[in-house]
C-alpha cells in the first residue's frame, strides 16, 4: 500500500508543480511582453504580482530593476537589485545592474558596503566596476570549468553583448537555452547567430537537435544537407534523427559515410550494420532488416579495436531488434561476445574482490529507478526484503523523483551516479558485493557495458527487459514462472530462474479522481471502446488485420491507440491501419483514434472509460496490463512462445481469468468480438477482476522465492 501511495503521490505532486510552473512562466511571458511594448506601468504591476508568488525568479528581479532604472525610480531599483544579488549573485547581468543602480544612489558608501557583504562573485564585481574585459576572461575560465552550466553560458552571452560581439552573444545564448530545455529560445538564438554570419559546428548540432525536438523535421534536414560533415558528432546526430523520422535507409547511408570518414567510431559502424526501423511498414521490411542485421553482425565480429571502440559501445544498444518477435539467443550471444571481447581490452581481469562476512550483499543497478516500469517492478524487492539477511546496495544512474527517494530509503547504501562506466564500476567493486543484479540489460548502453564485466561473483539480469543478455558474465535470468513457457531455458544463455507468480511485487496503481468523459478524449460515448495503448514499436505489421476483423463483427467498435513522440513514426502506423482496414472494405478513420501521449491521470481515466483492453501480440504489455486490470478492464491476450509475448498471459493466470486468453490470433478476434457484443459478459468479468485483483499487487510470495534463490547461490 505504501508503494502504491508513493507512485500516486509522486505523480500528483509533479502534476501540481508542473501546472503551477506553467502558470508562472506564462505570467512572466506576459510581463516581459508588456515591458518590451513600452507599457511600463502595466509591466511593473505584472512583475510585482509574479514575484510575490515566485520570489526565486531571478530574471524577474533583474527585469524589474531595469524598469525602475528606466523610470528613474532609484530607491525601488535599489530594493529589487538587492533581491537579484541575493538570488542570482552568480549572474553577470545582476552585477551590471548593480553598477548602474549604485551610480544613481545618493549614499553610495552604504550601498557598496552592502554589496561587499553580499557579493562573493569576483567576476561579478569586475562587471559592476565596468572592467568588462577582465570579467569576460574570468567568465571564460568559469565556463571551461563547468561547460554544461547554463548560468556560465548566459554570463558569456551577456558579456559578449556588452562588448558588442553579438555573434558570440547569440551563440552562447542559444546553448544556454538548450541547457535549460528551452528549444524555441535556442532556435531563435542560433538562427540569429547564423544571420550574423556565424559558423560553428556545435551550433549546427544544437540547432538541428532543437528543431527535431520541436517536430520541425524539414527545417532540420535543410541544415544537415548544407552542413560540412567534418565531425563525428554531426554524423551521429543525423543518423539518430533520421532513425526517429522513420527514414532508416537514409540513416544507414549516413552511418556508412560516417564510418568511412571515422573508421574508429564504433557507434557509426554499429549503426551502418545493425540499425533496424523503430516501426516497420510491412512484414517484408521486417524480414529484410532481420537478414541485414544478421549479416551486419557477422561483419562487425571481424572488427578489432581498442579504447575508442569501447567508447563507441557507450552509445549503442540493440533495443529495437528484439521487437521483431523472433528468438534471438544466437544473435544476442554473438553480439555479447563482441562486447565481451572489447571489454577484455579495457578490463582484462575481474574487478571484484573478496567478500566480507555478514549479511548477503546484493547490488541493484539501473538507469530507471524512478517512476518507470523498471522502478515499479523492482521497488518491492527492496521494500519487502528480509533486512536481517540481506544488505542492499542500489546504484541509480538516471533521472530522480519521489520513487528514487523511496529507493534511497529502502537501501542500506544508495548511490546516485552519473552513467559513466568507470565511475560506477569502481564504486561497485569497492562495495564487495556477493550478487549484482542488472535490472534492465539492453535498455541503456552503460548497463550492457557494466554487465560485460565481472563485478561480482554472481551476476543476474531480469525480465524488466525480457531478452537474454547474450553475455557470459551474466549467470542468471530472473523471470516469472507464470509467464515462461515450459521450454523457456532454451531462450537464454543465462540459467533461467523461474520466480513464483509474476516474479515482481507490483504496487497497486491508484489513479487520482478525474472528471473527464469520453468526449474529452474525442471518443464516442455510444461505441465499444477497445483500448490498445502500447508503444507503437510493439505492433508487428502481420497482426494489423486483427482490428478490422473485430470491426467486421462489432460495427460499433472504436480502437484507441497512443501516438509515438515522433509524428512521422505515428504516420507510418496510421498508414498501416489504413491499409489493413481497406483490405476488408472499411475505413480506418471510422474506427481508429490515435491520441497524443497522455499525462498519467488522463491515461488512468482512459482505462476507466474503455470497455476492453487489447494486448499486443509478439511483445505483450506488463505494466499496461496491470494498470488496465487495476481499473477493472477486461484484458484480451494471445501468448507467444517467448517470455516477451507472455506478460499478459502470466498476469491473467495469476488473476484466474483464463476466458480472455486466446491461443491463436483468430481466437483473439473471436474473444474480443464477443466482449464487444456481450455487455453482460463484460460486466461479469469486470466484477471478477475487481474482486480478485488483490492477487496481482504487492505480492510477498515472489519475494520469498527471490531471497531463497539468493541464499542458494552464495552458499
Amino acid at each position: 500500500m505504501l508503494t502504491s501511495a508513493l507512485f500516486q503521490a509522486a505523480y500528483e505532486i509533479q502534476l501540481v508543480l508542473s501546472a503551477r510552473q506553467a502558470s508562472l512562466d506564462e505570467q512572466y511571458t506576459q510581463a516581459r511582453a508588456s515591458w518590451q511594448a513600452g507599457e511600463l506601468t502595466q509591466a511593473t504591476q505584472q512583475y510585482r504580482e509574479l514575484l510575490a508568488q515566485d520570489p526565486q525568479r531571478a530574471e524577474g528581479w533583474q527585469d524589474l530593476t531595469e524598469i525602475y532604472l528606466e523610470t528613474h525610480a532609484y530607491p525601488e531599483a535599489w530594493n529589487t537589485v538587492q533581491e537579484a544579488v541575493q538570488r542570482a549573485g552568480n549572474h553577470a547581468r545582476t552585477h551590471y545592474l548593480w553598477g548602474k543602480v549604485a551610480a544613481k544612489l545618493p549614499d553610495s558608501e552604504v550601498a557598496q558596503a552592502w554589496y561587499a557583504d553580499h557579493s562573493p562573485d569576483s567576476a561579478g564585481v569586475l562587471v559592476a566596476q565596468g572592467r568588462w574585459a577582465e570579467a569576460l576572461a574570468m567568465y571564460q575560465q568559469l565556463h571551461r570549468a563547468a561547460p554544461q552550466d547554463p548560468v556560465q553560458m548566459e554570463n558569456l552571452s551577456f558579456m559578449y553583448a556588452l562588448i558588442g560581439d553579438e555573434v558570440r552573444a547569440t551563440r552562447y545564448q542559444g546553448h544556454a537555452c538548450v541547457a535549460r530545455g528551452d528549444d524555441r529560445g535556442a532556435v531563435t538564438g542560433f538562427e540569429r547567430f547564423q544571420e550574423l554570419g556565424g559558423v560553428h559546428a556545435q551550433v549546427s548540432l544544437a540547432l538541428t537537435a532543437s528543431l527535431v525536438r520541436l517536430g520541425e523535421w524539414d527545417r532540420a534536414w535543410v541544415i544537415y544537407a548544407q552542413a560540412d560533415l567534418d565531425q563525428l558528432e554531426l554524423y551521429w546526430q543525423w543518423v539518430q534523427h533520421l532513425h526517429q523520422y522513420g527514414a532508416t535507409d537514409a540513416a544507414i547511408v549516413v552511418a556508412q559515410a560516417g564510418a568511412a570518414r571515422f573508421p574508429e567510431a564504433l557507434e557509426l559502424q554499429l549503426a551502418a550494420n545493425l540499425l533496424v526501423p523503430i516501426l516497420y511498414r510491412d512484414e517484408q521490411e521486417l524480414h529484410q532488416y532481420r537478414v541485414r542485421f544478421r549479416v551486419g553482425l557477422a561483419r562487425l565480429i571481424q572488427l578489432h579495436g581498442g579504447a575508442q571502440f569501447w567508447q563507441g559501445l557507450s552509445r549503442w544498444t540493440n533495443f529495437y531488434q528484439p521487437y521483431q518477435g523472433y528468438p534471438d539467443l544466437d544473435l544476442q550471444v554473438q553480439y555479447g561476445n563482441l562486447v565481451s571481447r572489447l571489454a577484455q581490452t579495457q578490463y582484462p581481469s575481474p574487478i571484484h574482490s573478496t567478500r566480507p562476512p555478514g549479511r548477503i550483499r546484493i547490488g541493484y543497478v539501473s538507469c530507471n529507478l524512478n517512476n518507470h516500469t523498471v522502478g515499479k517492478f523492482t521497488l518491492g524487492w527492496l521494500r519487502q526484503r528480509d533486512r536481517a539477511g540481506f544488505r542492499v546496495y542500489t546504484y541509480s544512474l538516471g533521472e530522480t523523483d519521489l520513487i528514487t527517494e523511496e529507493f534511497t530509503r529502502q537501501s542500506d547504501q544508495f548511490y546516485q551516479l552519473p552513467p559513466v562506466l568507470a565511475t560506477v564500476a569502481q564504486q561497485i567493486a569497492r562495495d564487495q558485493l556477493q550478487i549484482l543484479v542488472y535490472l534492465d540489460i539492453g535498455m541503456d548502453p552503460v548497463i550492457g557495458q557494466l554487465a560485460s564485466l565481472r563485478l561480482a561473483p554472481v551476476q543476474c539480469t531480469t525480465w524488466c527487459h525480457p531478452v537474454t543478455s547474450g553475455l557470459a558474465t551474466v549467470d542468471y535470468f530472473l523471470s516469472s514462472d507464470l509467464m515462461e513457457p515450459d521450454h523457456g531455458q532454451a531462450h537464454y544463455c543465462e540459467t533461467l530462474v523461474r520466480l513464483p507468480n509474476l516474479g515482481v511485487s507490483y504496487p497497486r496503481p491508484r489513479f487520482p479522481v478525474n472528471p473527464k468523459t469520453r468526449l474529452d478524449f474525442g471518443l464516442d460515448p455510444g461505441r465499444v471502446v477497445y483500448l490498445s495503448c502500447q508503444s507503437l514499436f510493439k505492433y508487428l505489421p502481420q497482426y494489423d488485420g486483427i482490428y478490422p476483423a473485430i470491426a467486421q463483427q462489432v460495427p460499433q467498435a472504436q480502437f484507441v491507440f497512443l501516438s509515438h513522440s515522433s509524428a512521422p513514426l505515428t504516420a507510418i502506423f496510421r498508414e498501416r491501419l489504413a491499409r489493413a482496414f481497406a483490405q476488408v472494405g472499411l475505413s480506418a478513420a471510422d474506427y481508429c483514434v490515435l491520441l497524443p501521449r497522455l499525462l498519467w491521470h488522463d491515461y488512468g481515466r482512459l482505462n476507466q472509460l474503455a470497455d476492453v483492453f487489447m494486448d499486443t501480440l509478439g511483445w505483450s504489455g506488463g505494466n499496461t496490463c496491470l494498470e488496465a486490470l487495476a481499473c477493472g478492464l477486461p484484458v484480451v491476450t494471445c501468448p507467444g512462445g517467448l517470455l516477451r509475448g507472455r506478460h499478459g498471459y502470466g498476469i491473467l493466470r495469476l488473476l484466474g481469468m483464463t476466458e480472455t486468453m486466446a491461443t491463436t490470433p483468430a481466437e483473439l478476434v473471436m474473444i474480443a468480438a464477443r466482449l464487444g457484443l456481450d455487455g453482460a459478459w463484460r460486466v461479469q468479468l469486470q466484477a471478477r477482476i475487481l474482486a480478485n485483483q488483490g492477487r496481482l499487487f504487492d505480492d510477498p510470495v515472489c519475494i520469498k522465492g527471490l531471497e531463497d534463490f539468493y541464499r542458494r547461490v552464495v552458499r
